[in-house]
């Protein structure tokens, strides 16, 4: 995801054999895309892929996870939810960035991670580390080679 940021937190991947497993922990879920598989893997095609809002099954039989991404962006801003903290600067990433929706009232963090984006794209070879503050003895949040 973005800025260190789980993705494991937005989609949760399930067997069809763990289906009564994957209803019980969905049913605690604030918020998250289910992708139910066959089999293990991301080239086995889903069975269903849906959208949980507060435990509650709100869609169902999309069509991609890419989809189901868009859709639970447009639940989220047409029914003014709250981001869920553990995505916050993913999902806000996604809407000021991306979507260009009150991009001018970003959060301190996803601005410096654009500036540094934008640097990137100016360097050919390096490797690319974000930290909190300033500082080698602070820990990275996030960190990509190119």
């Amino acid at each position: 995801m973005y800025l260190g940021e789980d993705v494991s937190c937005l989609i949760k991947e399930y067997l069809v054999v763990q289906k009564d497993e994957a209803e019980l922990e969905l049913a605690k879920t604030t918020m998250g895309l289910f992708v139910l598989r066959e089999k293990q893997g991301p080239l086995c095609e889903p069975v269903e892929i849906g959208i949980i809002i507060d435990g509650v099954e709100v869609l169902s039989e999309l069509s991609s996870v890419a989809s189901a991404c868009a859709m639970l962006f447009g639940l989220i801003y047409s029914l003014d939810l709250k981001y869920p903290d553990e995505l916050k600067y993913s999902f806000e990433t996604f809407q000021k960035i991306v979507m260009d929706i009150e991009s001018r009232k970003m959060s301190k963090r996803v601005v410096q991670k654009d500036e540094a984006e934008l640097e990137l794209a100016k360097t050919t070879m390096g490797l690319f580390v974000l930290r909190e503050k300033q500082g080698p003895l602070c820990e990275p949040v996030d960190w990509h080679h190119y």
